[in-house]
């Protein structure tokens, strides 16, 4: 497997984590406790993951695995970060990602939290943009 690299940084407001080269489900898994260690760390609740220069080497259903770890590992690490959002920003004609996002996205339980985009312009406005209030 080729190695993988992360990067951040912060603009505007905002965190960029930028993700290059092969990635499984259990670099995934570091992709997220990164996202959400940086936040904590800065205090920044909007987070832009860019994986326009990431390919997803893993099946889905390794994904779908690794989608309840990450629940359960960062459980409680999502819930202090407080109203956090996450933008996944994928190359257009990249659809490695699509499962994988999709499956992690339906198991937490948030509305207006995480957003999969092909558009930067567009990730980075939702991004920047108020959550609408949970009816709930």
């Amino acid at each position: 497997m080729k190695m993988f690299r992360i990067s951040h940084e912060q603009q505007q407001e905002m965190i960029i984590l930028t993700v290059e080269g092969e990635i499984t489900w259990q670099t995934g898994l570091l992709i997220g406790q990164e996202a959400t260690r940086v936040a904590t760390e800065t205090g920044l609740q909007r987070v832009l993951v860019d994986l326009r220069r990431a390919r997803n080497v893993s099946t889905v259903i390794e994904h779908y695995s690794s989608s309840w770890s990450y629940q359960k590992i960062e459980k409680n690490r999502l819930q202090t970060t407080g109203a956090m959002r996450i933008a996944f920003l994928t190359a257009p004609d990249d659809t490695s990602h699509d499962a994988a996002l999709s499956g992690l996205i339906g198991l937490i339980p948030s509305r207006d939290v995480y957003l999969l985009s092909k558009d930067e312009a567009s990730a980075r406005e939702w991004l920047m943009a108020s959550p609408e209030p949970d009816p709930g």
